[in-house]
């Protein structure tokens, strides 16, 4: 009972990282799995959950920052800015819903072109560190057109 009991007693934001991370790990596991069958022995169970651990870390800190830094380009003209800690809660709740949405698309699109998993690891950090420039054009058209 003392685990629930240090977990009760940790801050919001260190909550909401932990419950992200824990939601977006099975969804690497499930990759490692699926895309590479010969990985997972019933041996060595724990290989692939410390490199599903790992890639979860990753992937998460990475949607995390490019997060706060669309947050950061989108409020530059606004007066009326919110604190950090105030929005962390939802930039990270968004930040687990779009890394589920492209871990899951991309999972679905390598098994049924039969990806290697190293493949699949790259493209989707690679759509991962793209679409900021895709934010960035829209918000560049929208200042244009204002």
């Amino acid at each position: 009972m003392s685990i629930i009991k240090e977990i009760n007693e940790l801050h919001l934001s260190l909550k909401t990282v932990l419950l992200s991370l824990v939601t977006i790990l099975p969804f690497w596991y499930l990759s490692i799995s699926i895309l590479n069958i010969n990985y997972i022995n019933t041996n060595q169970i724990q290989i692939p959950i410390i490199l599903s651990l790992c890639l979860t870390v990753c992937y998460y800190v990475l949607n995390l920052a490019i997060t706060h830094f669309l947050g950061f380009i989108d409020g530059i003209n606004k007066d009326n800015k919110p604190k950090t800690s105030e929005i962390f809660m939802p930039i990270s709740i968004l930040t687990t819903l779009v890394s589920i949405f492209w871990l899951s698309l991309f999972l679905f699109i390598g098994y049924y072109y039969d990806w290697k998993l190293l493949s699949y690891i790259k493209i989707v950090f690679l759509i991962s560190l793209l679409h900021p420039f895709l934010f960035i054009i829209l918000s560049i058209k929208k200042l244009i057109k204002n």
